[in-house]
């Protein structure tokens, strides 16, 4: 009787936190460690390296794989790394091109990652974000993440702004169209019709714009097959791996594709932020058939700014704390986003969405 007693009168929400404070001062610990080890085995700005080499090279060869790698040859020779991005992608990153290498690599992860941070306060979430190991993994080899994640945070906060909305969604989209492969279901869910004719203009503008460049669209497509063995050859890339495509096969889509569309639907008819981007995000990371572990920094705010009081998502939290394992992480960010709408949404500016109340029209 007394042990049951002591057990009711146990505070879990301080437990809770005292282990997420734990977990967060082993990111810590982590990030150092991968530091070093980075610095020792490979440069730094390393996921840059292809897209500044490709925006300063010859357009009609920019995915001539062998090509764009002898270009890198200065820096890091051991392996192909191919330029993938979409033609649609070189007005927007072609600035990076007319700066020394070393100057585009802090110019462009101090203004994305400014901005990521930015549009991750606006969801809620704490500065804990910063310490949390993909997102110190994405500053250290300059990916794009955070300038894909910031642009889709920050779109989702502008609800009032359809048109900016859009404008950034578009932004996002051709550079990383993969990323946003569920925003029309979104955006037809909550029949924001603006912004969904805006992304799809300013998206169509940019791969108009992209045809002067020489790029070509043809080789862009026949290159994506072409980087998908790349990886799957190379055991170093394919143990980061998060996509439950790529690790267990196609046949994932039969639940991963409806359950990732079923979570955009339901959540974008709340007016819950951080909902919306995991469900947006996380159900594109699901679906993708090529993600690595690093790409999971576009869901940490979302996340952190979901549960304030960490709780059931200390087991996310737990799984990116340990050495890439598969989509682990991923699998429980998404049946978090499942728990939170089967709960209801209860803080503001929610609606108090239930997924039994699929019925309820929209405001």
């Amino acid at each position: 009787m007394r042990a049951a007693e002591s057990l009711n009168e146990v505070d879990w929400r301080r437990l809770g936190r005292i282990a997420f404070a734990l977990l967060f001062a082993l990111f810590v610990w982590r990030d150092a460690q991968l530091l070093w080890l980075l610095r020792s085995h490979q440069p730094l700005g390393l996921d840059l390296l292809p897209i500044w080499t490709g925006v300063r090279s010859d357009p009609t060869r920019l995915y001539d794989f062998a090509y764009i790698t002898a270009q890198q040859s200065w820096l890091f020779a051991q392996k192909i790394r191919p330029f993938v991005y979409p033609p649609s992608a070189l007005p927007l990153l072609a600035p990076l091109g007319v700066m020394p290498f070393w100057v585009a690599y802090g110019m462009f992860v101090l203004g994305s990652g400014t901005l990521f941070v930015w549009a991750g306060r606006r969801l809620g979430a704490s500065w804990a974000m910063l310490a949390a190991t993909p997102v110190f993994i994405v500053a250290l080899a300059g990916q794009v993440t955070f300038l894909i994640g910031g642009l889709v945070m920050a779109a989702v906060s502008l609800k009032n702004r359809p048109v900016l909305a859009g404008v950034l969604f578009g932004i996002a989209g051709a550079i990383k169209p993969q990323m946003l492969v569920l925003l029309p279901l979104a955006l037809a869910s909550e029949r924001n019709w603006r912004a969904f004719f805006v992304t799809g203009a300013t998206a169509v503008a940019l791969g108009l714009i992209s045809l002067g460049s020489g790029a070509s669209w043809t080789e862009w497509f026949a290159a994506l097959p072409r980087f998908y063995d790349l990886v799957a050859a190379d055991p170093s890339l394919s143990a980061g791996g998060i996509a439950p495509f790529a690790a267990w096969g196609p046949g994932t889509l039969i639940v991963t594709a409806p359950a990732a569309a079923a979570g955009v639907w339901f959540a974008f008819r709340t007016d819950n932020m951080p909902l919306r981007v995991l469900a947006l995000l996380g159900g594109a990371l699901a679906v993708s058939p090529y993600a690595m572990n690093y790409e999971l920094a576009v869901i940490v705010p979302a996340v952190l700014a979901l549960e304030k009081r960490p709780s059931w998502s200390l087991l996310f939290w737990a799984a990116i704390s340990l050495p890439p394992d598969g989509p682990l992480a991923l699998i429980l960010a998404v049946l978090l986003l499942f728990k939170t709408l089967a709960d209801g949404v209860g803080f503001e500016p929610t609606v108090g969405f239930h997924l039994r109340r699929f019925s309820r029209p929209l405001p």
